[in-house]
């Protein structure tokens, strides 16, 4: 599914569509070498829905493949099933970041509030254990410190950037997935649920455990990103 551009203008508007999925979201100031583009859909049955305001068209219409291109149909879905699972996680993975950062924010707003108050020291040291521990867990999933081509030399690549890698390996024109692709993205899915857990298991017991103390000393306490 793609969305064309809000911004156009009365009269007649020509779209054109690449063939790709909707583009993994970014986030602000990493830098990935790869590219975040959507993989190509495979060749099948498809429609197109066209919506203006409350009115819709849809129109069905059939993707061919390259003539000279002579893969099978299961040799399609297999490319497309991994494709579709690499662009899932790494969009789960950069949600989470952004979602954490936001939490961090919030925590250290709050800890700047309390600042010097000997009365709220448990709070600020739950804080400070807290912003430690997301910042460990972000490392382990981007690399912060690239901020441009060279510097994916002097600095090692994260769990995204190395999703995005085999997306990039595996999503050529030509479908041919390998058996590497595919092990190669099991130990990276493994590799994010056991972040994922980290994640989840701070926020149900050292973040809701920071709140409560929030309210016992009834300080504004900080919402949980959605």
């Amino acid at each position: 599914t793609r969305r064309s551009s809000d911004l156009v203008k009365k009269g007649l508007n020509r779209f054109v569509w690449d063939l790709r999925r909707m583009n993994m979201p970014t986030i602000d100031n990493v830098y990935i070498e790869g590219s975040y583009e959507g993989g190509k859909i495979a060749p099948g049955n498809y429609t197109i829905t066209l919506k203006i305001d409350d009115v819709e068209q849809t129109v069905p219409f059939v993707l061919n493949a390259d003539p000279r291109n002579k893969s099978t149909a299961s040799e399609y879905a297999k490319q497309d099933e991994l494709l579709k699972s690499i662009e899932t996680d790494v969009a789960d993975i950069h949600v989470a970041v952004v979602r954490m950062r936001n939490l961090s924010k919030q925590v250290q707003s709050l800890m700047d509030l309390i600042d010097g108050d000997k009365s709220k020291e448990e709070l600020v040291k739950q804080g400070k254990s807290i912003l430690e521990k997301v910042t460990k867990w972000e490392e382990q999933l981007i690399q912060s410190k690239s901020q441009s081509y060279d510097d994916v030399i002097n600095f090692v690549n994260k769990l995204s950037a190395n999703y995005i890698f085999v997306h990039g390996e595996a999503g050529g024109n030509i479908p041919y997935v390998t058996a590497g692709h595919q092990l190669r993205f099991n130990e990276l899915h493994e590799e994010w649920m056991l972040y994922k857990n980290q994640m989840d298991q701070l926020l149900k017991t050292e973040v809701s455990t920071f709140n409560e103390l929030c309210k016992t000393l009834k300080v504004e306490h900080v919402m949980l990103p959605e």
